[in-house]
């Protein structure tokens, strides 16, 4: 995979569903676009493999995995030497 997967939230008060995005940038930096993610815990990492990606959650005593296909766009990476 030739991109950076990074998670981040938007929210007040721990209000966790539907406020957390997975943001996706090209190895050098550059953004690239995002998607909104819809689970009700706070999303600790994220591995991408083939179609799917699948979130962890930090639920202090225990963690879920989520599996979720990646969204169906073209992503673009321009290497410049």
């Amino acid at each position: 995979d030739n991109f950076i997967y990074a998670v981040s939230a938007g929210f007040k008060s721990y209000d966790w569903k539907s406020k957390q995005r997975i943001n996706v940038f090209t190895l050098d930096g550059t953004y690239v676009g995002v998607w909104t993610i819809d689970i009700p815990y706070e999303a600790e990492d994220i591995t991408v493999i083939g179609p799917y990606a699948y979130i962890t959650t930090n639920e202090k005593n225990k963690s879920t995995l989520y599996r979720t296909r990646m969204p169906l766009v073209t992503l673009h990476a321009v290497w410049k030497k």
